[in-house]
This record gives C-alpha cells, sequence and structure tokens, in this order.
C-alpha cells in the first residue's frame, strides 16, 4: 500500500477515526532516535573541545538573537508581499 492509498482510507474514516490515525502518526515522529543524540553529543563535545582549545570562536548570545530576529523579519515580509500577491489573483 502506497501512501496516496493509506491517505484515501485515512479521509473515508469518521473525524474520531482521523484524529486517532494523525495523532499515532505525530507520536511516532516525536520518538527519540539514539542514534541521532549520540551523533549530536560527540558533535557537541567536539564543539566545546574545539572552543577550549582556542580553535572556535563563540558568537555573543545577544548577536545570535540578533540575527535570528533580522531572518524572522526578512520571512514575515516575504510572507506578507507573497499573500498580498495572492490576493490579487
Amino acid at each position: 500500500m502506497n501512501s496516496k492509498e493509506v491517505l484515501e482510507q485515512a479521509l473515508a474514516l469518521r473525524p474520531d477515526e482521523r484524529f486517532s490515525v494523525v495523532e499515532g502518526i505525530l507520536r511516532s515522529l516525536d520518538e527519540p532516535d539514539t542514534s541521532l543524540d549520540a551523533i549530536w553529543a560527540e558533535e557537541a563535545e567536539k564543539r566545546l573541545r574545539a572552543y577550549r582549545e582556542g580553535n572556535l570562536e563563540a558568537i555573543p548570545m545577544r548577536e545570535v538573537f540578533k540575527e535570528e530576529r533580522k531572518h524572522n523579519k526578512s520571512v514575515s515580509e516575504c510572507q506578507k508581499f507573497r499573500a498580498w500577491g495572492e490576493s490579487l489573483d
């Protein structure tokens, strides 16, 4: 059975049954992946070691948040422009 067939069958269910299916799928995506956890833990250790050895420069959180706000503002402006353009159709 392919994903299209699964979707068609799911859409034929009652709303409460569809909710149960969606909830089960979302829960399956939230399950921890120990192999990924191990990879990220190793990466964090390498970065910390590099920082302590002076091979990696730290970025102050203030700068990180400043960049994030700039990025989110530009994304927000693009979304507004796109919505405006779609309203013209």
